[in-house]
């Protein structure tokens, strides 16, 4: 009993605080400030700016220890349910700032790719080059790959340099009999074909227009003579200038001897370049570079109907322009072909091209990134004139040239 007692005095005494705490309180502030009644609870929808004007409250009595505002009391913070205030959404200039729709993981099914790509991979060998090596000279061994019905399949031209027939290794291991048609050196592309009854399979060729950088693709190859090879990357760059090379597409897959002159291919197993070329870096890091498929098959038809390629030439060493080049060089134009210097004699100097000049356009057709000079110049043979449209310090002048074949 005395127990029972005791915790119920000390009950008492604990609720006499509490309330005397209250009057206390209530004595020195004044009115609470009602929030229930006078700010609204509407939720805010998103990027809707919030009102400002329904977010007041009355104002409370003066503290006694503060001299009271002259103006009412207006309460900053956002007609938001507490729900909605704990989301912690971001908020901009007073308005919430939309959230990001989710990018849906991308359906690449690599080995299915593989599954229908790899049987129209091919491992090209000059065997003139080779002779009874065991160990396969510079440029002796290539890839390609079959594009079209009639039996033709794209390489690299160095690897066709000085043979009219070549062993050609299909997927499996087989071996036949390839002839070469024709080379491109400028981009390092020839043509070879074989039986079309022995191609295995073609492979689809895509548009390289719709090439992303980022995209996921897989380069196919021979690297070090490991034939059915494959490796997995994305599209790292496109409009790459490499020598005299443009419009290339730069590649994060692995990429060793034996592997450029095969084909890029997308998720949807469609050919979208073909690797060229190679740079490695201090840290034995691979650059891989490829000519666009929609290039390399222009350039594959023109090497059918007629051989060996004939490019043409205004007589002068041209660089395409970037954005930072033509910063750099401080120009007045962002894109365009610089001549860096006009060959003396040649047909840009008779015609009064010179150092520092930018060509913009031939025969009022832009050059751009995807459009550089030499593509522009494709379906030109020598002789041929064009009217070029040169910047010189800002102005535009159009000049007509006479073309010649490139050295």
């Amino acid at each position: 009993m005395n127990g029972m007692r005791l915790r119920g005095d000390r009950a008492a005494r604990f609720f006499v605080s509490l309330i005397f705490a209250a009057l206390l309180l209530t004595a020195c502030v004044g009115t609470p400030v009602s929030t229930t009644d006078t700010v609204p609870t509407a939720p805010l929808t998103t990027a809707t700016p919030i009102a400002t004007s329904n977010v007041t409250a009355t104002t409370p009595a003066a503290p006694r220890f503060l001299t009271p505002s002259a103006s009412p009391l207006t309460i900053a913070t956002p007609s938001l349910p507490a729900t909605q205030i704990r989301t912690g959404s971001p908020t901009v200039a007073g308005t919430l700032a939309p959230a990001l729709t989710p990018i849906p993981a991308p359906d690449f099914d690599a080995a299915a790719v593989y599954d229908r790509v790899a049987p129209a991979v091919v491992t090209v060998v000059n065997t003139q080059r080779r002779g009874q090596s065991r160990v396969p000279p510079a440029n002796s061994l290539a890839s390609g790959v079959v594009y079209d019905t009639q039996g033709h399949l794209l390489t690299n031209s160095r690897v066709t340099q000085g043979a009219q027939k070549l062993d050609i290794v299909l997927f499996g291991g087989k071996i036949i009999s390839g002839t070469v048609i024709g080379r491109d050196t400028l981009s390092d592309l020839a043509v070879v074909q074989i039986d079309p009854k022995a191609a295995p399979a073609v492979a689809a060729s895509g548009d390289a227009n719709t090439v992303r950088v980022g995209q996921t693709v897989l380069a196919f190859g021979s690297p070090m003579e490991l034939t059915e090879s494959v490796s997995h990357g994305v599209i790292s760059g496109m409009h790459r200038s490499l020598d005299d090379a443009n419009d290339l597409l730069q590649v994060s897959a692995p990429l060793a001897p034996g592997s450029t002159g095969g084909p890029v291919v997308n998720g949807r197993s469609e050919i979208i370049g073909i690797t060229v070329r190679t740079l490695r870096d201090d840290r034995s890091q691979r650059l891989g570079f490829a000519v666009p498929i929609n290039t390399a098959v222009r350039l594959a038809q023109r090497i059918v109907a007629s051989g060996d390629l004939r490019r043409v030439s205004i007589g002068a060493q041209t660089e395409m322009l970037t954005p930072t080049r033509a910063t750099e060089l401080g120009v007045p134009v962002r894109q365009g072909a610089y001549i860096s210097a006009a060959t003396p004699g040649g047909p840009a100097e008779r015609a009064g091209i010179r150092q520092g000049d930018i060509v913009t356009a031939v025969n009022s057709t832009p050059l751009t990134p995807a459009n550089p000079l030499d593509d522009a110049l494709l379906d030109f043979a020598p002789k041929q004139s064009v009217m070029l449209t040169v910047n010189r310090g800002g102005t535009d002048r159009t000049i007509a040239v006479t073309l010649i074949e490139r050295p």
